[in-house]
């Protein structure tokens, strides 16, 4: 059960970066450049971990990639509805079917998620040797914890040209 949700939390993380969705929600672009560079710096850090070789990396990664853009679609799309109910909540919304629909579609997409999530880890298996795999549940959550405080820390370094930037607490990462 335990090495189920340690797969599970990892797998969540290898490509969902959920929270760069939720960013920069004005700035489409720039959301999905930041998704891509995430997924690639991610991906080259994992293949450095685990020492593979090119046919095993490209193999990896092609696996990797043929999730990615469902998976992130159904972030954006769990973005938007994210939004969709807090501007109906902060205008004083309160029609349970609205509420209700729209947080029922948001549950849809991450059951969605999650059927995907668990396709990919299937489908890594069977690239990876059973030690790979083992390695890749031990280095892929200090991975994305780095490349979290990666993010932060840059998203704090363009902000403190703005007012107010100080007073905004660093968000936990962990």
């Amino acid at each position: 059960m335990r090495l189920r949700l340690v797969t599970l939390g990892a797998l969540l993380v290898i490509v969902g970066i959920g929270t760069v969705a939720h960013a920069q929600p004005d700035e489409p672009a720039l959301r999905a450049r930041i998704r891509e560079r995430v997924r690639m710096a991610t991906e080259q850090k994992l293949i450095a971990a685990l020492s593979l070789d090119a046919g095993t990396a490209a193999k990896l990664t092609a696996v990797i990639d043929r999730f990615d853009a469902q998976i992130a679609d159904l972030q954006k799309a769990n973005g938007q509805l994210f939004r969709e109910l807090k501007q109906f909540l902060d205008r004083g919304g309160n029609d349970a079917a609205t509420i209700n629909g729209l947080a029922d579609r948001m549950l849809d997409n991450r059951t969605r998620i999650h059927h995907l999530e668990t396709d990919r880890s299937h489908d890594v298996r069977l690239v990876l040797s059973p030690q790979q795999y083992g390695r890749l549940m031990i280095a892929y959550p200090q991975i994305t914890k780095d490349l979290k405080k990666e993010m932060w820390k840059a998203f704090a370094e363009k902000r403190a040209g703005r007012p107010g930037a100080a007073q905004q607490p660093e968000p936990d990462i962990e």
